[in-house]
């Protein structure tokens, strides 16, 4: 995992176990959010009794559709958050392997 060398390199190191554990939680947080309690309610939704006494049951596409658009709609605001991150620490990144080259 990259996690804790991009928590090292950008986070002072006198801050790195609070940050490093903020980001797993956030992580496991996520993951619980929108993979169990998200997925369990969009089924329900969409989920119809076909015969009385049996369980509701989905077929097709439309059961997860709204899950997924919003895992999407996740994972654009995420790469949308590094590339920001990307560039406005683009200078640091430069100076430092500047000063590496130049040992």
């Amino acid at each position: 995992s990259l996690l804790p060398s991009i928590v090292g390199d950008i986070f002072p190191a006198r801050h790195f176990a609070t940050v490093y554990n903020l980001f797993s939680l956030a992580a496991s947080s996520s993951s619980l959010l929108l993979s169990t309690l998200l997925a369990t309610k969009v089924y329900a939704a969409h989920a119809h009794v076909t015969t009385p006494g049996a369980a509701a049951e989905c077929h097709g596409s439309l059961c997860y559709r709204a899950t997924h658009l919003a895992i999407l709609g996740a994972c654009a605001a995420g790469t949308a958050g590094a590339l920001a991150l990307g560039v406005r620490n683009r200078a640091i990144y430069r100076g430092k392997l500047l000063d590496r080259a130049a040992v």
